[in-house]
Formats: C-alpha cells, sequence, structure tokens
C-alpha cells in the first residue's frame, strides 16, 4: 500500500534520473487514483520536473495546486517555483514570488539571478545582488560564478575586484569553475592582467581554465599571447576542448596568421572536434579572413549541422573579398532555408 513518502521516494528516483516526463505522469497518477494528498516534498519534485522538461504549462497547474493545498510558501516548494518560472521565461513571476516573502535563500536568489541574467535584466540583477549583500546571506559556488559573471555582462571591473575579494575572504572551496568564472570576469572588463594574474596562481590548471585565460587575452585583443598560452598549455599535456580550439582559431583570424591556422587545424582533425559547429564557425572566420575564401567555403559545405553564425559568417567572407553576388545568394539560401524549417515546424 503506497503512502505519501513512497510516492514521494518514487517521483524523486525518476527525476534524479532524467525521466522528468514520468515524474509528470506519477503526479497526475497519483492525483486521480488515491485519496493522498501531495506533500511540500512531492511538489517541489514535481515543479522540478517540470523546469527540466520545459512543461510550463504543467508547472502552473501544480503552482496552484500547491496554493490551493497551503503548501506554496514552503521553502522547497517556494524555490522550486522560483527555479522553474526563473527557466521558463516568465521571470517576472520568479520575480514575484521571491519578492512575496521577507527573506529568500542563497538558492532562491542564484535562481532569480540565472533567469534575470539569461533575460537580459542585468540592472535588475544588480538589485538582487545588492538585497542579498543587505540580508548578509551566505554565498555558494554557484552565486560566485553568477555574480561574477553578472560583472562581466555590466563590464563593471569595480564591482568585479569587491566579489573577487570577497571570494578570497570567505570559506567557499573554489572549484575551476569559479575560478574560470573570475579569469573570465577580468578579460570580459578589459583587464587582461589580472585574469592572468588569478590563473597562474592556481596550482590544478585544467582545460576549463587554461581555455578562460586564454580566452582573456583573445577578448583584449592579445592574440598572440593567446597562442603563446596554447603553446604552454600543450607543454604542460593538457588537451583543448572545442572552445579552446574556436577561440584560438578566432586569434589567427584576428592576425591573420594562416600558418597557425593550418597547425590548428591539423589538431583540430586529429583531436575529433571537427564536427563541432563552434569549431567550424571559427574555421571559416579564420580561413575567409586569411584571405583563402576557397577553403573557408569547403568548410561550410562539409559541415553537418549550421546555425545562423556560420551563415554569417560565410556572407561576411564573401563581403570581405568583394563578391557580393555570392554573399547576397548565400543570404537568399539562408532565408530560404530558414523559412523552410519554420513551415517544417509548423505541420
Amino acid at each position: 500500500m503506497r503512502n505519501v513518502v513512497s510516492w514521494s521516494a518514487l517521483m524523486a528516483g525518476y527525476l534524479h534520473n532524467g525521466f522528468s516526463l514520468e515524474v509528470i505522469s506519477l503526479l497526475k497518477h497519483m492525483i486521480a487514483e488515491s485519496d493522498i494528498s501531495p506533500n511540500e516534498y512531492i511538489f517541489a519534485t514535481a515543479l522540478s520536473s517540470c523546469s527540466d522538461s520545459g512543461r510550463i504549462e504543467v508547472g502552473i497547474q501544480c503552482h496552484g495546486f500547491a496554493f490551493k493545498s497551503g503548501l506554496v510558501f514552503h521553502q522547497y516548494v517556494r524555490n522550486a517555483l522560483i527555479h522553474m518560472y526563473s527557466k521558463c521565461l516568465t521571470i517576472q513571476e520568479a520575480m514575484r514570488i521571491s519578492d512575496s516573502v521577507p527573506r529568500n535563500d542563497i538558492f532562491a536568489y542564484n535562481s532569480v539571478l540565472i533567469g534575470l541574467m539569461e533575460n537580459g535584466y542585468l540592472m535588475e540583477g544588480l538589485e538582487i545582488l545588492r538585497k542579498m549583500v543587505i540580508e548578509n546571506v551566505e554565498w555558494d559556488i554557484v552565486t560566485y560564478v553568477n555574480v561574477f559573471g553578472l560583472c562581466a555582462c555590466l563590464k563593471n571591473l569595480k564591482l568585479g575586484l569587491q566579489v573577487h575579494g570577497r571570494m578570497l575572504m570567505s570559506n567557499v572551496k573554489c572549484d575551476a569553475y569559479v575560478n574560470s568564472a573570475a579569469i573570465n570576469m577580468y578579460g570580459r572588463c578589459g583587464d587582461a592582467l589580472n585574469a592572468h594574474r588569478v590563473f597562474d596562481g592556481l596550482q590544478n590548471q585544467n582545460v576549463v581554465l587554461w581555455t578562460a585565460a586564454i580566452t582573456a587575452y583573445f577578448h583584449n585583443g592579445c592574440f598572440e599571447k593567446a597562442l603563446n598560452l596554447f603553446a604552454k598549455m600543450q607543454f604542460e599535456d593538457t588537451r583543448a576542448n572545442e572552445i579552446t580550439f574556436a577561440v584560438l582559431l578566432n586569434a589567427s583570424a584576428g592576425l591573420s596568421a594562416l600558418r597557425h591556422g593550418h597547425l590548428l587545424h591539423a589538431c583540430i582533425e586529429k583531436s575529433g572536434f571537427k564536427d563541432h559547429i563552434i569549431v567550424g564557425n571559427a574555421l571559416i572566420n579564420m580561413y575567409a579572413k586569411g584571405g583563402i575564401i576557397k577553403s573557408a567555403y569547403i568548410i561550410f559545405s562539409d559541415m553537418i549541422n549550421r546555425d545562423v553564425i556560420t551563415w554569417n559568417a560565410m556572407i561576411c567572407g564573401y563581403s570581405h573579398h568583394g563578391l557580393g553576388k555570392d554573399a547576397l545568394r548565400g543570404f537568399y539560401l539562408h532565408v530560404v532555408i530558414l523559412g523552410w524549417c519554420k513551415r517544417v515546424s509548423t505541420i
């Protein structure tokens, strides 16, 4: 005989193993065929499933059910609601729920901050940061990553320095992603020197950190330093990933350094990252700016998947070489294919 605890455990098990839709089905089955009322843990699990699956309409129904049952202000339910609305592009509702209580925990603040940043509400993100500081909420790793990202988007170096100082004085155990966020913040804010200092001060430099340091040089126009840092990365026997290669190819394009570009292309072929869209786009850009538009077109033609950046890179490459007709033809094909894809999606 199932009780609320067994239902909750079953749903949590499905959620943790990635079966979000099954959780929603179980909730519907439980409500329709048993006399057991969901508790706060079941609502939190169901709302998390709606977040993961993008089923916002089911999430709204769960919200209404939780409101009627009086569990909507429970911490677990409230945090799950904020996370769901933040993730499913209804950030205003997430803000309303957040503002309805006098004090939120760090999970709620993290969810709201991520949602605001993803939707471009940067000044509102600053306001959330101000509330966190006033309420003296203890930050976790996710908070630091988010706030560094906010500083980077705003290009606010002064705030970034304050956040970095706070992190160094805290007891938070910083992993590669927090440190890479700090490096990225300095790079985006135009301070390549401090970005490199953070990188040099770290003992375990994995591919995430190397890529962040290379990217910081790239964002500040230090293309040659970015390429030199890659040489050191190879010497340390750290394997590059697709993001590393994309940044390096764009650095080569910035220098019009075809020799470096050819070497990188050979490394990409060996490493198996050729089919990544971000790498293909960077190869097109590198060859187009390096004066070999034919090679750029070969890369473009061989790409299995293309996005808007792919088409833009190819069209800009043609324009850069004075091939106006080819640029217009590429633009026309892009518009035609985009229209065809939209029609197919409505069938």
